[in-house]
């Protein structure tokens, strides 16, 4: 496949993706602020590769440095069975629990305009800006959503 120009950056495996995202950000959860030396050793905050528009509806961005966010498991996903009884939930799920429904691309924007960490948000804004702005060239579905997720981005501060 020949991807049209783009300033996105692409690695050639997702693995190198999620490397070179967690380096961007040197290795803190974009959601906690926490750095790898405050992070407890428990699995539940290991760090993950978080895809801002999930890898599996978006197959053209999976590998996309700007659409992963390094985010500690249990703010990423809770499909292992973690649960925390808080209002800010994970990235990939609507509910509080394990079996609730997927978040739409939309929402998944909306829930990380609220929930990036501050000191973190200056360097995450500008990136989400980009991927949706240039992943609209790559992705026809970034490319539906354009407007609507970068009003949600630029809404915050």
């Amino acid at each position: 496949m020949i991807r049209p120009l783009t300033k996105l950056r692409f690695e050639a495996t997702q693995k190198a993706a999620c490397l070179k995202a967690a380096k961007d950000f040197h290795r803190y959860c974009v959601i906690t602020g926490l750095s790898p030396e405050h992070r407890p050793t428990l699995r539940q905050y290991t760090l993950d590769g978080a895809h801002v528009f999930p890898r599996s509806t978006f197959p053209d961005l999976a590998k996309c440095v700007e659409n992963i966010l390094p985010m500690i498991h249990y703010r990423h996903s809770w499909r292992s069975g973690y649960h925390i009884d808080d209002s800010m939930g994970c990235l990939d799920l609507a509910d509080s629990t394990s079996l609730a429904r997927d978040r739409t691309p939309s929402e998944r924007i909306e829930w990380l305009t609220r929930h990036v960490h501050d000191d973190l948000w200056p360097k995450v804004k500008p990136r989400l800006i980009l991927l949706v702005s240039e992943g609209a060239k790559v992705s026809k579905g970034v490319l539906s959503r354009r407007d609507e997720c970068l009003e949600v981005i630029r809404s915050r501060d």
